[in-house]
């Protein structure tokens, strides 16, 4: 009798709504492949959306920091190429350096 060939594979019992079903039906058919691969193909599309959005979240993160970041020294270039003698509470100032406070 010949061995039986193990498999990285598992048998699943799922329920679902039969609307549900036909659509992946409809979806399985319109690619031409069996209803078991479309719902394999979704489920392990779902797993890869998920980390496409933390990468994206994390970035957009980082990003937010560096424009901040960024935002901050341009205002402060700004106010001192737009008016290097800026008065602040009525007294003349210097020029801002970036990182200062414009309070001196």
């Amino acid at each position: 009798m010949a061995k039986r060939k193990t498999t990285d594979t598992a048998q699943m019992n799922l329920r679902l709504p039969e609307t549900l079903r036909k659509r992946i039906e409809v979806e399985a058919k319109k690619n031409g492949w069996s209803l078991n691969r479309e719902l394999v193909r979704r489920l392990e599309r779902s797993f890869t959306n998920q980390e496409v959005e933390a990468v994206i979240q994390s970035t957009a993160e980082m990003v937010a920091i560096q424009v901040k970041k960024d935002m901050s020294g341009l205002t402060y270039d700004l106010i001192n190429k737009l008016n290097p003698n800026l008065r602040w509470s009525g007294h003349t100032e210097k020029p801002i350096k970036k990182g200062e406070d414009s309070n001196g």
